[in-house]
């Protein structure tokens, strides 16, 4: 059924026809469902391949007899503005050189007489060859025949043509046929994403099938698997459900082992955790019933990359990038997009987005906007000496007769009026 819809697909796509997206979701077909399926795939498909037999035979035909219609009209266009006079002069003067140059070989000389042929006796042949051989044409006939040819060429228009009865009547029918072939294609196109998610889950089934183990006597299926403690009820009720769409009479078994191995590592994510839940994989996947650092990573990851980074103005952008591809994730979840860049960004859109939150943040402690550092709230230091206790030490400093040198200290208590710090918040 995959290969059928692959010749569908390549169909419509060398048609250049439009094939609609699926968004809804769409239930895994039945058994009941595989044999119509199946059915209408081989339907379409002996359809397609008798329509493009036959659509090949006909255009070959339908060329065939434009070619000729062309020919016909180009060489009666030739003969009657006189081209026959002009080919008889011109192999006429050929024949007389070759004569003077001694060649024992005369083309279009009879054997009985030894004169020319008259102009009723020149022969013609018409026909098509394709542009790019018409010179190498010419010199073959040339050669052979040893200048003793007229050729003459002329291109065709292929355009639409109603002359000969049997051409109109080629050109209906192959008109027909394409419309009958576009009508299949565009009613199978409708369809062909729904069929392709329905044949694509019913593989997943077949192949999660392959995996079971087949009991001969009691002529069932058996698979062992490990399943959440909390979501086994959720599994019964599938298994329920399934057998009564499948309308089978035989209900399904869940039993639960005992096994001595260790379960694997099962964490519940969404869309919020995933990209954090990345992160910690690519170090490593924790053990069963270890504890899982993700949660953690969430605050400290951000954090660590926003002290690293700390710019407000580059924080803003990465914030508003991430921002507009959460608030637009459903549309771009619809429109499937296939980029590997863009996916990698589009799923570490919640860690990107507290990344640019954080460097915002540190930043502003930083006092660094697209690396450069902005005066908002002025200075808060204080000298706590005044101009005039500076101007008499100074003096009395000069009218000592052993002038030794005064150091001040600034303590950082004074100098600044307010209480809790020069800074209104950060290192500035």
């Amino acid at each position: 059924m995959e290969r059928k819809l692959r010749i569908v697909r390549d169909e419509l796509e060398k048609d250049g026809m439009f094939i609609p997206d699926v968004f809804h979701k769409i239930p895994t077909p039945t058994p009941r469902d595989i044999h119509e399926l199946e059915a209408k795939f081989e339907k379409i498909d002996e359809e397609l391949a008798t329509i493009n037999s036959s659509t090949a035979g006909l255009k070959k035909n339908y060329l065939k007899l434009q070619e000729i219609k062309h020919v016909l009209k180009k060489i009666r266009h030739q003969l009657d503005e006189g081209q026959r006079r002009e080919a008889f002069k011109s192999i006429s003067e050929q024949q007389h050189m070759n004569m003077d140059n001694g060649n024992s070989v005369q083309l279009y000389v009879t054997p009985e007489e030894d004169k020319l042929k008259t102009e009723s006796e020149l022969q013609f042949v018409a026909g098509v060859i394709r542009r790019d051989r018409v010179l190498a044409f010419e010199r073959v006939l040339w050669r052979l025949c040893r200048g003793n040819v007229y050729v003459r060429t002329e291109d065709i228009e292929m355009g639409p043509q109603h002359a000969f009865t049997q051409l109109e009547d080629m050109g209906t029918v192959v008109g027909q046929t394409l419309d009958h072939r576009n009508i299949v294609l565009s009613a199978a196109a409708q369809n062909l994403k729904l069929w392709e998610i329905q044949v694509l889950k019913l593989k997943a089934v077949f192949h999660t099938l392959n995996l079971f183990n087949i009991d001969v006597t009691q002529k069932c299926l058996i698979a062992e698997c490990w399943i959440p403690t909390a979501d086994i009820h959720v599994v019964q009720n599938a298994l329920m459900h399934a057998s009564k769409l499948s309308g089978s009479t035989v209900p399904s078994v869940l039993h639960q082992m005992e096994t001595a191995e260790t379960p694997p590592t099962h964490f519940r994510l969404n869309k919020f955790t995933q990209g954090f839940q990345n992160i910690v994989h690519a170090y490593g996947i924790a053990s069963y019933r270890e504890v899982n650092p993700a949660p953690f990573t969430i605050i400290s990851f951000p954090f660590i990359f926003a002290v690293m980074f700390g710019d407000t103005g580059h924080g803003v952008i990465m914030f508003l990038s991430a921002l507009l591809l959460v608030m637009f994730e459903k549309k771009i979840d619809q429109a499937k997009i296939k980029d590997e860049i863009f996916n990698t960004f589009y799923g570490g859109r919640y860690v990107i987005l507290l990344m640019g939150l954080f460097s915002m943040y540190t930043g502003a402690v930083y006092n660094d906007v697209y690396s450069r550092s902005l005066n908002i709230f002025g200075s808060q230091w204080r000298n706590p000496y005044t101009f005039r206790l500076l101007n008499e030490t100074l003096v009395k400093q000069d009218s000592a007769e052993n002038s030794q040198d005064i150091n001040f200290q600034l303590p950082p208590d004074p100098s600044f009026n307010d209480g809790d710090g020069p800074y209104p918040f950060g290192y500035g």
